[in-house]
């Protein structure tokens, strides 16, 4: 039997009731003209499924096997490998453009990991053949003349302080790196502790007739800091603008209350540095040109140590210079209230 069914809907437009039809079909089963119409249908829509399919897997399974070969070759150390974003899926456009950034990122780390090594080698190994070299000078009999002992074992001396202190300058940034400075972070003055350290390095400023002074427009100015970790900070800012200024000038440090936070910038007034070398004067071992070099400089990880601790306590840094007119190096910390206890 074929049986239809249809309501009977009221003038208040609910249903009323149900008619039923029933038809009873041919003994031989559904009408050939049905079973074929039946039949063409189940076939088409076979057809629509295969094209479909089809369709997709060039579209999104041909695409999604290039980021698994793809993800092979950067796990196979091929971080050049980069995949198409083109594909028209806006899905896998994303898919891709994420990848080819992590790629990105990847080399840049290994080109940046690679640097790093070379220039910790080659600052480790200069001072090492020195020693080395004075060393063997010594056991070939200069060790038996007083005179040449002395300076020999003067460089010696030199040679061993700044192996040491690249070494201790490694360890801080490394430890920042981790998370594991071991902060010490507590109320302080950061006026009066610019105040200590000018006072400090006040004798390498007299060698080149320099003035350091200190501007604070308040009393008291506090930071949440690490006064060991700070006093470092200033005393690496202060030799390397020292070091950079002019004979015969001030180097002056600004401290002052900006909102929740406080500035304090070291400016000098020496040769300034190049536009496009600014970006990078953080950088570790990154030296602007000859007059920042080994003989009157570090190791050019000065900058370095001093971003990795002032973001360490949840400050932020940045440098403004002008050729001719000097670099300024500004630091911003957290302000709390001076008589706040840790």
């Amino acid at each position: 039997m074929l049986y239809a069914a249809a309501p009977i809907i009221g003038e208040n437009g609910e249903i009323d009731g149900i008619v039923y039809l029933a038809m009873p079909l041919p003994p031989a089963g559904l009408p050939t003209t049905i079973v074929l119409q039946f039949a063409g249908a189940v076939l088409l829509a076979v057809g629509l499924a295969v094209g479909t399919g089809t369709l997709l897997m060039r579209r999104i399974a041909y695409p999604l096997e290039g980021f698994v070969l793809a993800a092979q070759s950067v796990s196979r150390g091929d971080l050049g490998m980069r995949v198409p974003t083109g594909s028209g899926i806006s899905e896998l456009d994303r898919l891709g453009e994420a990848f080819n950034t992590m790629t990105d990122s990847l080399q840049h780390s290994d080109q940046a990991r690679n640097a790093f090594l070379a220039d910790v080698t080659h600052e480790l190994r200069t001072p090492l053949t020195v020693i080395k070299g004075t060393a063997e000078t010594l056991e070939d009999g200069a060790i038996d003349d007083p005179e040449g002992r002395v300076s020999l074992l003067a460089s010696m001396q030199r040679e061993t302080d700044r192996l040491i202190r690249i070494v201790n300058d490694l360890l801080v940034l490394t430890r920042a790196d981790a998370g594991a400075l071991h902060l010490d972070l507590r109320p302080l003055d950061l006026a009066e502790l610019a105040r200590s350290r000018c006072d400090q390095l006040t004798p390498l400023a007299a060698r080149r007739r320099v003035n350091l002074q200190v501007a604070a427009e308040e009393e008291w100015i506090c930071v949440l800091g690490d006064s060991d970790r700070l006093a470092q900070v200033f005393d690496n800012l202060l030799d390397n603008a020292i070091r950079h200024t002019r004979d015969d000038t001030a180097v002056t440090v600004t401290v002052r209350r900006e909102g929740e936070e406080v500035l304090c910038a070291v400016e000098d007034q020496g040769s300034g540095i190049p536009a496009d070398h600014l970006p990078f004067i953080f950088e570790r071992f990154y030296r602007v040109d000859s007059a920042r070099n080994r003989n009157n400089g570090g190791a050019g990880l000065g900058l370095a140590i001093v971003r990795a601790l002032v973001q360490a306590q949840g400050g932020h840094i940045n440098a403004r210079s002008e050729e001719g007119e000097g670099t300024t190096i500004t630091f911003h910390l957290p302000a709390v209230d001076c008589h706040r206890t840790a």
